[in-house]
C-alpha cells in the first residue's frame, strides 16, 4: 500500500501550502512476529547459529509497545526509544544547567527513566533505570536571546544554540482575529547578522526591497518591541523566512542535540548523581509511573503483564591483584575505597628518558597580587623535588619560558579547555613535543604551602613518566600471556547529532600495547566516514601496530591478539564479525606467511547501558557492589558469553558496571587457562587485573586501559583537525540505551523546510491581509556555503600553515583569526596529501 503525504498542513485547511514537500510512503507486510519465538529462545539450552538475530525484531517490537505510553501524552517527552521524561510543572524533577556566564540557564535538566526488553536465560526481563536529559526551557525565544550578549562575536554561539529548535509563532491570526498557532523550525540567524532594521530582502512581486521592520509594518502585524535582537530564519537555504524572535515561543520537550559545554556537563553530573538507595527508589516509583507499567492499556491489549520486584542475582568478588612499584617490594595496601597511596614508594618501576624540559606559565592577570609570583616559585620547587623523588633520579631544572598573559581575550573561549587543546595541537602535531598541562584554578597545582599539594604533584609526576616512555607499576603475579600477546583497543568517535559542520568526519582510533607490563599504548588515528561505526581502514591500522611491536621485540612474531572493541550496539555484532574481523585477519595473514597465525579473542565492551546492581545491606537499604564484583548469570544473554564487571569503587553516586560480550575466543582455552580454572573465570580475572594497570591512577578504573585510552585519544583527536567542537559518542542524556553508538544519527544533515507564503525572488506571492498564515518575509537568494574536507580513510594530517603565537595576549579579533588560520592550514594540508599521526537494571 502506498500513499502521498504532504508535510505540515498548518493553515487549518486541507490544502497544503505552496511548494510544500510531498513524501511517498509505502507500507509493506513484513511477516508475522511471534512472542513464543522469544520465549523458546530464552528457555532453550541448545545454541543455534543466528538465533539471536532472529528474535531481535520481536525484542524491538516489544520495546515499541513498552514505550508507547508516553507518545500521546503532552506531559511526557520521548526523545528516543526507551526513554521518557515527565514535563509537568509539578511532579517532575528539573534543574538548571547554568553553562558559561554569558549564556547561562537556557537549558534545564530533567530526570526521567528508561526501559527496554532484554532476552536472558530462562526469562524475559524489562531493564529499567533512571536517567537525565538536557532540554530547552519552554517559553519566549527572546528570553533565550537575552541570555547571550548581542554582539557579533557571540552570535555564532547563539546560532548554534537555536538551530533545529521548534517554535510556535504567536503573531498569526485567523480572519476573525483568533490566534492561529503555527509550528516552525529555526534554521539559524538571518544573514548578514542584524536586527529588524538591518536585515533586508527583495520582494519580487512588488519589485521593492524591504527591511524586516518595514515589511512587518506593511503587513499590519503588532509593532516590533525589540530592534536589538537579531532576526531568525525559519525557512531553509533555498527559501529563507525571517522573523523577529519576540513572536516565537519555544515548545516544551525539546532535547538539545549539541554536546553540552563543560560547565553544563558538570551541572548535569552533579544533579544526576544519587546514592544507590535513592536511585533504586526512583526506579521503583518513577519508572513505573512514567512508563505507566502499573496500569497500561496498551500492554493489557497485547496480553503483557510485568512483575513489580527487581530480580535477585548472584555475584562473585574477584581476588585483587598485588600492585608493586619495584620488583621484590611489598605490594601496596588497597583500601576499602579501592585506592592505594604512594607513601614509602621510593620511585617508579622504570623511569622514562628525561632530557631538556621547559615550563611556561599562562595567566589572565598581568599583575602579581600580594606577591603570588614568589609563592608560585616556592610551589614549583616543591613539585621539582617530588618529580625527582618519583622518577628516582636527578633531572635538570626546567628552562623558564616566563609568564604569558591572555587577559585581553574572551574569558570563555580562552578557558583551560581551549588552551589545553591548542597546546596539545602545537606540541603533538606541529613540533613533536611532549606536553603536560596543570591547572592553577581551584588551587590544584598552586596550593601554598606546597606540602598540601604533594599528592597532586605525585600524580602529575606519574603522568609525565608515562609520556616519557616509563613504567609506573606492575602486578606481582602477572600472567605470562602478555609476553607474546598484543592487547588492542578500538573505538570510533562521531560528530554530534547537532553538528553544524556538514563535513565533520568520524575518527577511528586503535591503541595497542608494546610491552609486557602494559604501560605504553601508542595510538593510531584515521579519519572515517561520518557516522559510520564500522572501522574502514582496520587493516593498515593493525599493520602499523604489528610492525611497531616487532620493532621493539627483535622482529619476533606474536602468538595472540586480545581485542577490546568499544561503542558497538547489539545489532552490529554480526557486522563486526563479518567486516572488522575479516580486515584484522587479512592484516596479519600477509605478515605471517608460512607461519602459525595468531589466535584472536574479540570482546565487545559496553559502557552506556542501563544495567546496574545494588548490594543489599539491610531492610530497605542498599549500596554499590564491591569493586571486583562480577555477574555472569541471571541477567546475561541466553546462549552467549557475556558478563558485567564492577572493577572500580564509585567515589560518589551509583556505580555502573562495564558489560563485556565475548564475540570470539581462540585464546582462553582450557589448555591455556589450566585444568582447575574455568575459561570464563580466567578471562574475567584477566580483564579485572588490567583495570589496575592504568599508570596514571592509584586505584582500579572502571574499564581496562585498552578501552580507556581510545576514549582519551578520540577526545584529543578533535584538537588535531578542522572538526566540529561538538563531537561525542553519546547523546545529551546521561546513560544511552544499550550503549548504542550515534551511527547514522551522527551524520550532519541540512535542515529541509518548506517556506511559508511571502515575497521572494522566485515569484511567490504573499497575501495582502495580515490575518493569513504569513510567518514573515522570505528572502529569495539562498546562502551559498560549502567546504571540502579530507576524504574518508585518510590518516590525520599535521597542520602545515603558520599559526599565530597563542601564548601572547589575544584579543577577541585575534582569537577569531587564529581559528580562521587553523581552518585554512588544514585545508591546505588536505590538498597536499596525508600522513599518519602516531604517536539490566531488571
Amino acid at each position: 500500500m502506498a500513499f502521498w503525504v504532504e508535510n505540515e498542513v498548518e493553515n487549518g485547511k486541507s490544502n497544503p501550502r505552496k511548494k510544500a514537500i510531498r513524501f511517498r510512503m509505502t507500507l509493506k507486510d513484513s511477516g508475522e512476529l511471534r512472542v513464543s519465538d522469544l520465549l523458546d529462545y530464552s528457555a532453550s539450552s541448545i545454541e543455534r547459529r543466528g538465533a539471536y538475530e532472529s528474535i531481535l525484531p520481536v525484542v524491538q517490537v516489544l520495546d515499541i509497545i513498552l514505550g508507547h505510553y508516553g507518545k500521546p501524552s503532552l506531559n511526557i517527552a520521548t526523545p528516543k526509544r526507551g526513554k521518557c521524561f515527565p514535563l509537568e510543572p509539578t511532579g517532575s524533577e528539573k534543574f538548571v544547567l547554568t553553562g558559561p556566564k554569558l549564556n547561562a540557564g537556557y537549558l534545564q535538566g530533567v530526570r526521567g527513566a528508561s526501559a527496554s526488553v532484554r532476552a536472558t536465560t530462562d526469562r524475559t526481563l524489562v531493564n529499567c533505570n533512571a536517567c537525565c536529559g538536557a532540554f530547552y526551557k519552554p517559553g519566549p525565544l527572546e528570553d533565550l536571546f537575552a541570555m547571550f550578549i548581542a554582539s557579533q562575536k557571540l552570535l555564532k554561539d547563539l546560532e548554534k544554540a537555536i538551530q533545529g529548535l521548534r517554535v510556535v509563532l504567536t503573531h498569526l491570526k485567523y480572519e476573525k482575529g483568533q490566534p492561529m498557532p503555527s509550528l516552525r523550525t529555526i534554521s539559524g540567524l538571518a544573514r548578514p547578522y542584524g536586527g529588524p532594521n538591518d536585515v533586508t530582502f527583495y520582494h519580487k512581486k512588488e519589485d521593492k526591497t524591504y527591511t524586516v521592520a518595514e515589511y512587518w509594518k506593511h503587513q499590519g502585524y503588532d509593532r516590533i518591541r525589540n530592534f536589538a535582537s537579531p532576526v531568525i530564519d525559519v525557512g531553509n537555504e533555498e527559501y529563507p523566512t525571517f522573523l523577529p524572535p519576540e513572536v516565537c515561543q519555544i515548545i516544551s520537550g525539546q532535547t538539545t542535540k549539541r554536546k553540552l559545554d563543560p560547565i553544563q556537563t558538570s551541572d548535569m553530573i552533579k544533579s544526576a548523581i544519587r546514592r544507590p538507595r535513592l536511585t533504586r527508589n526512583s526506579i521503583n516509583a518513577d519508572a513505573f509511573r512514567i512508563f505507566g507499567l502499573n496500569n497500561n492499556s496498551t500492554l493489557n491489549s497485547f496480553g503483557i503483564s510485568l512483575g513489580f520486584d527487581m530480580v535477585t542475582v548472584q555475584g562473585r568478588v574477584l581476588k585483587q591483584p598485588a600492585v608493586i612499584y619495584q620488583i621484590g617490594s611489598t605490594p601496596r595496601e588497597i583500601f576499602e575505597n579501592g585506592r592505594w597511596n604512594l607513601r614509602g614508594v621510593s620511585q617508579v618501576l622504570k623511569s622514562g628518558r628525561f632530557g631538556k624540559w621547559a615550563m611556561l606559565r599562562i595567566t589572565r592577570n598581568a599583575k602579581d597580587p600580594k606577591g603570588e609570583n614568589s609563592k608560585f616559585e616556592e610551589t614549583l620547587g616543591g613539585f621539582f623535588r617530588t618529580l625527582e623523588h618519583t622518577l628516582g633520579k636527578s633531572i635538570s631544572k626546567p628552562i623558564q619560558l616566563g609568564r604569558k598573559t591572555v587577559d585581553k581575550g574572551d574569558k570563555v573561549a580562552l578557558g583551560p579547555i581551549f588552551l589545553d587543546c591548542q597546546i596539545k595541537t602545537f606540541g603533538n602535531v606541529e613540533y613533536g613535543i611532549t606536553t603536560v598541562c596543570v591547572l592553577d584554578e581551584a588551587r590544584k597545582f598552586y596550593t601554598p604551602p606546597y606540602d598540601s599539594a604533594t599528592q597532586y604533584f605525585a600524580n602529575v609526576a606519574l603522568k609525565i613518566n608515562l609520556k616519557l616512555g616509563g613504567t609506573n607499576h606492575v602486578l606481582r603475579n602477572r600472567t605470562p600471556l602478555y609476553e607474546t600477546t598484543l592487547v588492542i583497543g578500538i573505538d570510533v568517535t562521531h560528530p554530534s547529532p547537532g553538528s553544524t559542520k556538514k563535513t565533520a568526519p568520524s575518527v577511528a582510533v586503535m591503541v595497542a600495547s608494546v610491552d609486557k607490563e602494559l604501560a605504553q599504548w601508542p595510538v593510531e588515528l584515521r579519519i572515517s566516514t561520518a557516522g559510520k561505526e564500522m572501522v574502514e581502514l582496520l587493516r593498515p591500522m593493525l599493520v602499523t601496530r604489528l610492525e611497531l611491536w616487532q620493532s621493539k621485540h627483535g622482529q619476533s612474531f606474536l602468538d595472540n591478539l586480545l581485542i577490546y572493541r568499544d561503542g558497538v550496539s547489539e545489532s552490529q555484532y554480526k557486522a563486526v564479525l563479518q567486516q572488522e574481523l575479516g580486515e584484522l585477519r587479512n592484516a596479519y595473514e600477509v605478515m605471517y606467511r608460512g607461519r602459525k597465525l595468531p589466535s584472536i579473542t574479540l570482546i565487545i565492551v559496553g559502557k552506556r547501558h542501563h544495567t546496574g546492581f545494588f548490594k543489599k545491606i539491610g531492610p530497605g537499604d542498599c549500596t554499590n557492589p564491591e569493586f571486583g564484583t562480577v555477574v555472569d548469570t541471571g541477567v546475561t544473554e541466553a546462549h552467549n558469553w557475556d558478563f558485567f564487571l564492577h572493577s572500580h569503587h564509585a567515589l560518589q553516586g551509583t556505580a555502573r558496571p562495564a558489560h563485556y560480550f565475548v564475540l570470539l575466543n581462540e585464546i582462553s582455552t582450557q589448555e591455556f587457562a589450566g585444568r582447575n580454572v574455568k575459561i570464563s573465570d580466567y578471562l574475567q580475572k584477566l580483564t579485572y587485573d588490567m583495570c589496575f594497570l592504568f599508570g596514571r591512577s592509584t586505584g582500579p578504573i572502571s574499564i581496562p586501559p585498552p578501552v580507556y585510552y581510545p576514549d582519551i585519544a578520540c577526545e584529543r583527536s578533535r584538537c588535531y583537525g578542522d572538526f566540529d567542537d561538538d563531537t561525542s559518542d553519546t547523546s545529551s542524556t546521561i546513560g544511552d540505551d544499550r550503549g548504542k553508538p550515534q551511527g547514522d544519527r551522527g551524520r550532519a544533515q541540512p535542515i529541509q523546510r518548506d517556506h511559508g507564503p511571502g515575497p521572494s525572488t522566485h515569484g511567490t506571492q504573499g497575501p495582502s491581509k495580515p490575518d493569513r498564515n504569513t510567518p514573515g518575509p522570505s528572502k529569495g537568494t539562498p546562502n551559498q556555503q560549502g567546504s571540502g574536507y579530507t576524504a574518508p580513510g585518510k590518516p590525520l594530517r599535521s597542520t602545515e600553515g603558520k599559526q599565530p603565537d597563542m601564548m601572547a595576549g589575544l584579543s577577541k579579533k585575534e582569537k577569531a583569526k587564529l581559528f580562521e588560520d587553523r581552518i585554512a592550514a588544514n585545508r591546505k594540508a588536505t590538498q597536499e596529501g596525508s600522513s599518519k599521526v602516531e604517536g539490566k537494571k531488571s
